[in-house]
């Protein structure tokens, strides 16, 4: 017969061994990032924060994989988070082409206890909502231009997509911000995509048109990379740009050739991080809000600040200067890496 002792130490055995063979069976968390197609630079570096982040999370943490996937249309992005919902992942991140096809897909992934986090479009379908702020980013943006220009320009604005709501919202702050000031005057605004290439048709149509065009308002950074070159061709060297999305390249080049004078801090690197902290959270049951809200701050050199703040700039906004922001931008995990989760944020 066993003694006491042996008996203790064979309770022992059988809970370290239950506990080693719980860690081995352990299905890992897998979530997806479905993305909607763009080659521009922020989504390339936008999937490329996401893989960086899964690895060292799981380097790290372990527990967590995965994987991401684009489609340049609606119909393969459908087909694409269909099969994704078959698979059954744990974790899909969707940033959508178009909101109301994807209805269905979503109450479809719930019946599989399927987690969904709709990307910069609201959906009351999905289960989480990751949001960028745009209408007080696009209002800031807009403010920053105003007040760059005391009150008086003749301003374009280069749109998003109709009918996606991010974009949308962006124009909408914009807009909310100018009518503040009556001597803004929209002269042109036109909805060019996400496309870098209809970004370059429109702006070289505006350029033809509107000589005493001071400034353009676009709501992402990717228009400007086209424009700004073809502005520079049309010796428009005085044309100013208002951006959105915190590219690494458009913030340095706020530092040299000053002709970029504000953007917001999305930056992609720090946003696919961010999704990863988000879904090791989900994955473990830390609470998180059902509306994320990303935190994207305006983004001027100091020497723009000043001059915004003595034209009415409110203080109370918050501003990022280029330093700043340029080393957030480049090191999502930072503010997003397993040490957030260590430390319990």
């Amino acid at each position: 017969m066993l003694n006491y002792g042996n008996n203790k130490l064979l309770l022992f055995c059988s809970i370290f061994f239950f506990l080693i063979l719980s860690q081995l069976s352990a299905k890992d968390t897998t979530v997806v990032f479905c993305n909607d197609g763009h080659t521009n630079p922020y989504h390339v570096e936008w999937l490329a924060g996401f893989e960086d982040a899964l690895q060292l999370y799981n380097k790290e943490l372990g527990g967590i994989n995965g994987y991401w996937r684009s489609a340049f249309n609606l119909e393969i992005q459908l087909e694409q988070v269909n099969e994704e919902i078959e698979k059954g992942v744990d974790i899909l991140f969707v940033n959508p082409i178009e909101l109301g096809n994807f209805i269905p897909l979503i109450k479809k992934a719930k019946e599989k206890g399927i987690i969904w986090v709709s990307v910069h479009n609201y959906m009351k379908e999905a289960d989480y909502n990751f949001l960028l702020g745009d209408l007080e980013n696009g209002y800031n943006q807009g403010l920053a231009l105003a007040t760059y220009f005391n009150g008086n320009a003749k301003v374009a604005i280069m749109q998003g997509r109709r009918g996606t709501i991010s974009g949308e919202e962006r124009v909408q702050g914009i807009l909310k911000a100018f009518a503040k000031y009556p001597n803004i005057e929209v002269i042109a605004q036109e909805p060019a995509d996400w496309n870098s290439s209809l970004a370059l048709n429109i702006a070289e149509k505006w350029l033809n048109r509107f000589p005493e065009l001071d400034a353009i308002s676009t709501v992402t950074d990717t228009y400007i990379y086209p424009s700004k070159q073809l502005a520079k061709e049309f010796g428009r060297d005085d044309l100013l740009f208002f951006g959105y999305d915190g590219d690494i390249d458009i913030l340095n080049s706020m530092k040299t050739d000053q002709i970029v004078k504000a953007d917001i801090l999305l930056s992609a690197n720090r946003e696919g991080w961010n999704f990863v902290q988000l879904a090791y959270k989900l994955a473990n049951n830390i609470p998180i809000e059902k509306i994320y809200n990303f935190f994207t701050p305006l983004v001027l050199t100091k020497e723009t600040y000043s001059i915004c703040l003595k034209n009415g700039f409110p203080r109370d906004i918050k501003v990022y200067f280029v330093e700043d922001a340029l080393e957030l931008a480049k090191n999502g995990k930072l503010e997003y890496g397993p040490q957030t989760i260590r430390r319990g944020k």
